[in-house]
């Protein structure tokens, strides 16, 4: 009588090797079809703030690389949360980049349940830009330098406002470092995004804002904002009589930066299309000229340089949450 061999350890393990050819071969076909339709990138703010004017000046040159239309989606709203929880959910399938500040990673310090984490829920595909942030008051505010503000806010506390574009970025990290070192009380007012921020400045009803070198130029030409100090260690081209917080004693005041997230578990291979074209796009002249005329400065680095820039934004932001005692609401 013959003997049945079909279920032998060997034949097992042969099986197994053929189901395991046939999911590589598919994974391999999908990644060298990448992409074959449109796709996005969100933007979690709404239409004419910083991230947004980036979003776009990429996407042109980004789709040109890809060889596919690409769109700008703006899912503003729960202090970035909303868009990046998009991203997140996004199937990992390369459709889906979402452009976030690096701030990100503080979330947990602000927000009680975030529902997302950068570092954990997504895949880098790159460091963007770096940027400054100028700040400043309103033309129709009394102050005319941080000086005069300080000097203020230390004899009537509270009455100084201080605007935020968001919760979580870097001009929250400057209002407390500003409360800690000047040793004043300033009242903070949120707005969802620069561009009604920037309204609200424009209009007189907040003291103090940050902002992005070019919206500044723009404002200060319409004689509606007063430059104080920018962040960083080098003054703007755009605004060369504007001295950096550290020339007037503040240190901390650092450069903010974006990055290109796409869903994690994203395949290696997709997420090296998105970093080439990302890239490309950041040595396109008419690119390179939106970006110098914003005060974005090019960086273009890899997603392990990207990924590590997060690993030290969150150590930095953890210790600023021991100095600030920041409370997750």
């Amino acid at each position: 009588m013959k003997r049945d061999t079909s279920t032998r350890p060997g034949a097992y393990f042969r099986a197994i090797l053929v189901v395991a050819t046939l999911l590589i071969g598919s994974t391999a076909s999908l990644a060298q079809e990448f992409p074959n339709k449109s796709l996005a990138i969100i933007v979690p703010f709404q239409p004419g703030g910083a991230t947004d004017v980036l979003a776009r000046l990429l996407s042109s040159s980004m789709a040109s690389s890809l060889g596919q239309p690409m769109v700008v989606e703006n899912k503003p709203g729960a202090d970035t949360l909303i868009g990046a929880r998009y991203i997140a959910a996004s199937a990992p399938d390369g459709y889906h980049a979402g452009i976030f500040s690096s701030s990100g990673v503080s979330w947990p310090y602000f927000i009680r349940e975030p529902g997302v984490d950068l570092i954990k829920d997504f895949s880098t595909a790159g460091t963007i830009v770096d940027g400054q942030l100028i700040i400043g008051s309103s033309s129709k505010s009394p102050f005319n330098s941080i000086g005069e503000m300080v000097a203020y806010a230390r004899k009537n506390p509270g009455k100084v406002t201080w605007s935020l574009s968001n919760r979580t970025g870097e001009p929250v990290l400057y209002l407390y470092l500003l409360r800690e070192k000047a040793g004043i009380d300033l009242l903070e007012v949120p707005y969802k995004g620069s561009a009604p921020q920037a309204q609200a400045i424009i209009a007189g009803e907040v003291d103090i804002g940050q902002f992005a070198p070019g919206r500044v130029v723009a404002m200060q030409k319409a004689g509606q904002f007063k430059p104080f100090a920018i962040s960083g260690t080098s003054r703007d081209p755009q605004l060369p009589n504007v001295p950096t917080m550290k020339e007037l004693g503040y240190e901390g005041f650092t450069n903010y930066d974006f990055g290109l997230f796409l869903p994690a578990k994203t395949q290696s291979s997709i997420i090296t299309r998105w970093n080439r074209a990302l890239v490309a796009a950041l040595k396109d002249p008419a690119v390179m000229e939106g970006l110098a005329k914003f005060g974005f400065i090019p960086v273009g680095n890899s997603p392990a340089e990207h990924a590590a820039q997060l690993r030290t934004a969150l150590e930095a932001w953890r210790n600023a949450a021991k100095i600030g005692n920041f409370r997750p609401e």
